[in-house]
């Protein structure tokens, strides 16, 4: 799938996700799951799978998963288990303390 194949296919979903171009490359924003993911690589994979990776139904291969939790986007691949599950909660909308044990 080629760059502007992608971005007629993402068109089709204006309420769930949009594009954006930093630092030269192309980003796309998927709104329900407040995932980023810089396209550094399409390759061969169909816009059915990379429908689900955007919906984070399943992993990815090509594209770089980023977010913007502390006001700039990062990388999520260089995060650890901690920062990862608070991503987690985070989605779920889940920001209370557990009141295990009290």
């Amino acid at each position: 799938m080629t760059e502007s194949e992608l971005l007629v296919k993402i068109k089709e979903y204006p309420d769930e996700m949009d594009t954006f171009y930093y630092q030269g490359c192309l980003h796309v924003r998927h709104h329900p799951t407040k995932a980023c993911f810089k396209i550094t690589e399409l390759g061969d994979d169909p816009w059915e799978h990379l429908l689900m990776i955007f919906r984070g139904q399943r992993p990815s291969k090509c594209l770089t998963h980023m977010t913007r939790i502390v006001g700039y986007y990062s990388q999520v691949n260089n995060w650890n288990l901690g920062k990862l599950g608070e991503l987690t909660d985070r989605r779920k909308g889940n920001y209370g303390v557990p009141q295990e044990g009290i």
